[in-house]
Protein backbone atom coordinates (compact mmCIF):
# COMPACT_ATOMS: atom_id res chain seq x y z
CA UNK A 1 0.00 0.00 0.00
CA UNK A 2 1.35 3.42 -0.91
CA UNK A 3 1.81 5.88 1.93
CA UNK A 4 -0.54 8.87 2.07
CA UNK A 5 0.38 12.21 0.58
CA UNK A 6 1.86 14.33 3.36
CA UNK A 7 2.38 17.67 1.65
CA UNK A 8 5.22 19.39 -0.23
CA UNK A 9 8.59 19.06 1.45
CA UNK A 10 11.92 19.68 -0.27
CA UNK A 11 14.53 17.25 1.07
CA UNK A 12 18.10 17.87 -0.04
CA UNK A 13 20.21 15.64 2.22
CA UNK A 14 19.42 12.44 0.29
CA UNK A 15 20.23 11.44 -3.27
CA UNK A 16 17.29 10.81 -5.60
CA UNK A 17 18.72 7.36 -6.35
CA UNK A 18 18.25 6.42 -2.67
CA UNK A 19 14.47 6.54 -3.10
CA UNK A 20 11.79 4.73 -5.00
CA UNK A 21 9.93 7.25 -7.13
CA UNK A 22 6.30 7.51 -8.18
CA UNK A 23 5.00 10.31 -10.41
CA UNK A 24 1.36 11.32 -10.07
CA UNK A 25 -0.54 14.54 -10.60
CA UNK A 26 2.64 16.37 -11.56
CA UNK A 27 4.33 15.62 -8.23
CA UNK A 28 7.35 13.41 -7.70
CA UNK A 29 7.02 11.36 -4.51
CA UNK A 30 9.91 9.57 -2.86
CA UNK A 31 10.17 7.17 0.04
CA UNK A 32 12.69 4.77 1.48
CA UNK A 33 11.63 1.15 1.59
CA UNK A 34 11.93 -0.21 5.10
CA UNK A 35 11.98 3.22 6.75
CA UNK A 36 8.62 2.52 8.40
CA UNK A 37 7.33 4.50 11.31
CA UNK A 38 4.26 4.53 13.58
CA UNK A 39 3.39 8.17 14.00
CA UNK A 40 1.13 10.98 12.97
CA UNK A 41 2.06 13.03 9.92
CA UNK A 42 3.02 16.04 12.01
CA UNK A 43 5.36 13.81 14.03
CA UNK A 44 7.20 12.50 10.97
CA UNK A 45 10.55 14.32 10.50
CA UNK A 46 10.75 16.74 7.54
CA UNK A 47 7.32 15.76 6.23
CA UNK A 48 4.89 18.57 6.86
CA UNK A 49 1.19 18.72 7.59
CA UNK A 50 -1.03 15.75 6.74
CA UNK A 51 -3.71 16.51 4.14
CA UNK A 52 -6.13 13.85 5.35
CA UNK A 53 -7.66 13.65 8.82
CA UNK A 54 -8.31 9.90 8.55
CA UNK A 55 -4.78 8.85 9.62
CA UNK A 56 -4.43 7.58 13.21
CA UNK A 57 -1.48 7.12 15.50
CA UNK A 58 -1.51 3.37 14.94
CA UNK A 59 -1.00 3.40 11.16
CA UNK A 60 2.35 2.15 9.81
CA UNK A 61 3.72 3.40 6.49
CA UNK A 62 7.11 4.26 4.92
CA UNK A 63 8.33 7.78 5.53
CA UNK A 64 7.58 9.90 2.44
CA UNK A 65 9.40 12.90 1.04
CA UNK A 66 7.89 15.05 -1.70
CA UNK A 67 9.52 17.32 -4.29
CA UNK A 68 7.41 19.63 -6.42
CA UNK A 69 7.71 19.24 -10.21
CA UNK A 70 7.86 22.66 -11.89
CA UNK A 71 6.51 21.48 -15.25
CA UNK A 72 3.67 23.82 -16.27
CA UNK A 73 2.81 22.57 -19.77
CA UNK A 74 4.10 22.83 -23.36
CA UNK A 75 5.99 26.02 -24.27
CA UNK A 76 5.50 27.35 -20.72
CA UNK A 77 9.13 28.45 -20.28
CA UNK A 78 12.47 28.45 -22.09
CA UNK A 79 16.15 27.88 -21.50
CA UNK A 80 19.35 28.83 -23.27
CA UNK A 81 22.82 27.30 -23.33
CA UNK A 82 26.27 28.27 -24.54
CA UNK A 83 28.49 25.35 -25.54
CA UNK A 84 31.69 24.15 -27.17
CA UNK A 85 31.11 21.40 -29.72
CA UNK A 86 32.78 19.42 -32.48
CA UNK A 87 30.81 21.70 -34.83
CA UNK A 88 32.40 24.77 -33.25
CA UNK A 89 31.15 27.20 -30.59
CA UNK A 90 27.39 27.34 -30.43
CA UNK A 91 24.17 27.93 -28.51
CA UNK A 92 20.92 26.11 -27.69
CA UNK A 93 17.38 27.37 -27.15
CA UNK A 94 14.88 24.92 -25.65
CA UNK A 95 11.28 24.79 -24.49
CA UNK A 96 9.29 21.96 -22.86
CA UNK A 97 6.89 19.84 -24.91
CA UNK A 98 5.87 17.37 -22.21
CA UNK A 99 6.93 16.34 -18.73
CA UNK A 100 9.78 14.25 -20.13
CA UNK A 101 10.43 15.98 -23.46
CA UNK A 102 11.93 19.25 -24.73
CA UNK A 103 12.12 20.80 -28.18
CA UNK A 104 15.58 22.27 -28.84
CA UNK A 105 17.15 24.35 -31.60
CA UNK A 106 20.90 24.97 -31.94
CA UNK A 107 23.34 27.03 -33.95
CA UNK A 108 27.08 26.38 -34.44
CA UNK A 109 29.85 28.30 -36.18
CA UNK A 110 33.23 26.84 -37.12
CA UNK A 111 36.06 28.33 -39.23
CA UNK A 112 39.29 26.41 -39.50
CA UNK A 113 42.47 26.58 -41.58
CA UNK A 114 45.04 23.82 -42.07
CA UNK A 115 48.05 23.09 -44.29
CA UNK A 116 48.80 19.48 -45.25
CA UNK A 117 50.57 17.43 -47.90
CA UNK A 118 49.20 14.53 -49.96
CA UNK A 119 51.51 12.68 -52.39
CA UNK A 120 53.84 15.67 -52.62
CA UNK A 121 51.12 18.27 -53.27
CA UNK A 122 50.80 21.00 -50.63
CA UNK A 123 47.22 21.98 -49.75
CA UNK A 124 46.19 25.05 -47.78
CA UNK A 125 42.62 24.35 -46.69
CA UNK A 126 39.93 26.62 -45.26
CA UNK A 127 36.79 25.16 -43.68
CA UNK A 128 33.69 27.27 -43.11
CA UNK A 129 31.24 25.08 -41.20
CA UNK A 130 27.98 26.82 -40.26
CA UNK A 131 25.23 24.55 -39.02
CA UNK A 132 21.96 24.34 -37.14
CA UNK A 133 20.29 21.50 -35.27
CA UNK A 134 16.73 20.61 -34.29
CA UNK A 135 16.38 17.93 -31.60
CA UNK A 136 13.69 16.28 -29.52
CA UNK A 137 15.17 15.69 -26.06
CA UNK A 138 13.50 12.72 -24.36
CA UNK A 139 14.21 12.02 -20.67
CA UNK A 140 13.03 8.41 -20.30
CA UNK A 141 13.70 8.20 -16.56
CA UNK A 142 12.70 11.76 -15.71
CA UNK A 143 16.26 12.62 -14.66
CA UNK A 144 19.28 14.09 -16.40
CA UNK A 145 19.88 11.31 -18.95
CA UNK A 146 18.33 12.00 -22.35
CA UNK A 147 18.08 10.58 -25.85
CA UNK A 148 17.88 13.17 -28.61
CA UNK A 149 17.02 12.25 -32.21
CA UNK A 150 17.18 15.18 -34.57
CA UNK A 151 18.36 16.77 -37.79
CA UNK A 152 21.64 18.52 -38.61
CA UNK A 153 21.22 21.35 -41.11
CA UNK A 154 24.41 22.73 -42.60
CA UNK A 155 25.96 24.74 -45.41
CA UNK A 156 29.63 23.88 -45.52
CA UNK A 157 32.46 25.17 -47.64
CA UNK A 158 35.80 23.39 -47.66
CA UNK A 159 38.25 24.62 -50.28
CA UNK A 160 42.01 24.41 -50.61
CA UNK A 161 44.71 25.92 -52.71
CA UNK A 162 47.19 23.40 -54.16
CA UNK A 163 50.79 23.96 -55.15
CA UNK A 164 54.05 22.11 -55.73
CA UNK A 165 57.25 24.18 -55.42
CA UNK A 166 59.37 24.28 -58.54
CA UNK A 167 61.81 21.34 -58.75
CA UNK A 168 59.80 19.21 -56.26
CA UNK A 169 58.35 15.85 -57.17
CA UNK A 170 54.78 14.67 -56.62
CA UNK A 171 52.57 11.76 -57.61
CA UNK A 172 49.30 11.60 -59.52
CA UNK A 173 47.87 8.10 -59.69
CA UNK A 174 50.92 5.91 -60.29
CA UNK A 175 52.91 8.53 -62.19
CA UNK A 176 55.64 10.66 -60.65
CA UNK A 177 56.03 14.25 -61.86
CA UNK A 178 58.45 17.11 -61.29
CA UNK A 179 57.03 20.62 -60.94
CA UNK A 180 58.57 23.11 -63.37
CA UNK A 181 60.83 25.78 -61.89
CA UNK A 182 59.54 28.43 -64.31
CA UNK A 183 55.84 27.51 -64.15
CA UNK A 184 55.24 25.47 -60.97
CA UNK A 185 52.25 23.19 -60.70
CA UNK A 186 49.32 24.80 -58.91
CA UNK A 187 45.56 24.48 -58.60
CA UNK A 188 42.71 24.05 -56.13
CA UNK A 189 40.61 21.40 -54.46
CA UNK A 190 37.08 21.39 -53.02
CA UNK A 191 35.18 18.98 -50.78
CA UNK A 192 31.49 18.53 -51.60
CA UNK A 193 28.90 17.30 -49.10
CA UNK A 194 26.02 15.29 -50.63
CA UNK A 195 23.26 16.69 -48.40
CA UNK A 196 22.31 19.85 -46.56
CA UNK A 197 20.17 17.98 -44.00
CA UNK A 198 21.35 14.87 -42.16
CA UNK A 199 19.77 12.72 -39.42
CA UNK A 200 21.51 12.68 -36.05
CA UNK A 201 21.27 10.88 -32.73
CA UNK A 202 22.63 12.15 -29.41
CA UNK A 203 22.88 10.74 -25.91
CA UNK A 204 23.61 13.00 -23.00
CA UNK A 205 23.23 14.16 -19.43
CA UNK A 206 21.74 17.42 -18.24
CA UNK A 207 18.49 19.26 -18.86
CA UNK A 208 18.43 22.84 -20.14
CA UNK A 209 14.98 23.14 -18.53
CA UNK A 210 15.18 21.33 -15.16
CA UNK A 211 11.81 20.25 -13.77
CA UNK A 212 12.91 21.43 -10.32
CA UNK A 213 13.68 24.86 -8.91
CA UNK A 214 17.17 24.78 -10.41
CA UNK A 215 18.05 27.38 -13.04
CA UNK A 216 21.61 26.40 -13.97
CA UNK A 217 22.82 23.10 -15.44
CA UNK A 218 25.83 21.72 -17.32
CA UNK A 219 24.64 19.63 -20.30
CA UNK A 220 26.97 17.11 -21.96
CA UNK A 221 26.18 15.18 -25.15
CA UNK A 222 27.78 12.80 -27.61
CA UNK A 223 26.58 11.12 -30.78
CA UNK A 224 26.86 11.34 -34.55
CA UNK A 225 25.21 12.65 -37.71
CA UNK A 226 25.02 10.65 -40.91
CA UNK A 227 26.35 13.01 -43.61
CA UNK A 228 26.86 10.48 -46.41
CA UNK A 229 29.85 10.22 -48.71
CA UNK A 230 31.71 13.43 -49.37
CA UNK A 231 33.67 13.82 -52.64
CA UNK A 232 36.79 15.76 -53.52
CA UNK A 233 37.48 17.50 -56.82
CA UNK A 234 40.98 18.67 -57.82
CA UNK A 235 42.01 21.08 -60.59
CA UNK A 236 45.67 21.34 -61.60
CA UNK A 237 47.52 23.74 -63.90
CA UNK A 238 51.12 24.72 -64.53
CA UNK A 239 53.92 22.80 -66.19
CA UNK A 240 54.81 19.30 -65.06
CA UNK A 241 57.63 17.09 -66.27
CA UNK A 242 58.26 13.36 -66.48
CA UNK A 243 61.60 11.59 -66.96
CA UNK A 244 62.01 8.41 -68.99
CA UNK A 245 65.66 7.33 -69.04
CA UNK A 246 67.54 10.51 -69.94
CA UNK A 247 64.57 12.08 -71.73
CA UNK A 248 62.65 14.83 -69.92
CA UNK A 249 59.16 15.66 -71.21
CA UNK A 250 57.23 18.67 -69.95
CA UNK A 251 53.54 19.36 -70.57
CA UNK A 252 50.77 21.70 -69.53
CA UNK A 253 48.99 19.89 -66.66
CA UNK A 254 45.64 21.54 -67.45
CA UNK A 255 45.46 20.34 -71.07
CA UNK A 256 47.55 17.17 -71.28
CA UNK A 257 45.19 14.13 -71.50
CA UNK A 258 47.58 11.74 -69.75
CA UNK A 259 48.15 14.12 -66.85
CA UNK A 260 44.39 14.72 -66.49
CA UNK A 261 43.77 10.94 -66.49
CA UNK A 262 46.36 10.50 -63.73
CA UNK A 263 44.77 13.37 -61.83
CA UNK A 264 41.43 11.58 -62.07
CA UNK A 265 43.03 8.43 -60.64
CA UNK A 266 44.28 10.52 -57.71
CA UNK A 267 40.76 11.86 -57.11
CA UNK A 268 39.30 8.35 -57.21
CA UNK A 269 41.83 7.13 -54.62
CA UNK A 270 40.95 9.98 -52.26
CA UNK A 271 37.21 9.43 -52.74
CA UNK A 272 37.57 5.73 -51.97
CA UNK A 273 39.18 6.71 -48.68
CA UNK A 274 36.31 9.13 -47.96
CA UNK A 275 33.77 6.31 -48.35
CA UNK A 276 34.90 5.00 -44.97
CA UNK A 277 33.90 8.23 -43.23
CA UNK A 278 30.17 8.87 -43.69
CA UNK A 279 29.30 9.97 -40.15
CA UNK A 280 30.36 13.12 -38.35
CA UNK A 281 31.01 12.81 -34.59
CA UNK A 282 29.04 15.18 -32.37
CA UNK A 283 30.30 16.09 -28.89
CA UNK A 284 29.34 19.10 -26.80
CA UNK A 285 29.75 20.54 -23.33
CA UNK A 286 28.07 23.71 -22.15
CA UNK A 287 26.35 25.69 -19.45
CA UNK A 288 22.64 26.50 -19.51
CA UNK A 289 20.11 28.72 -17.76
CA UNK A 290 16.35 28.18 -17.37
CA UNK A 291 14.18 31.30 -17.23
Amino acid sequence: MQPPYLGPVHRTNQRESDYERIEADGIRRYWVGGADCVCRAQDTPNVGTQSSSSQTATQTYPAIYVVRDNYRGPFSTAGIALKITSLGPGFDIATPLARKANLRGSGNFFDYGQTFNIDGVNYTAELHFNSGQVNLDWFPFGGAFHISPGMLIYKNDLSAGANVPGGSTFTLGNQQYTSSSTDPAHGNAALTFPHMISPSLLLGFGNIIPRSNKHWSVPFEFGAAYVGQTTVNINLAGTVCTTVGVTISCVNAATDPTTQANLKDEENTLNEDLKRVQVYPLISLGVSYKF
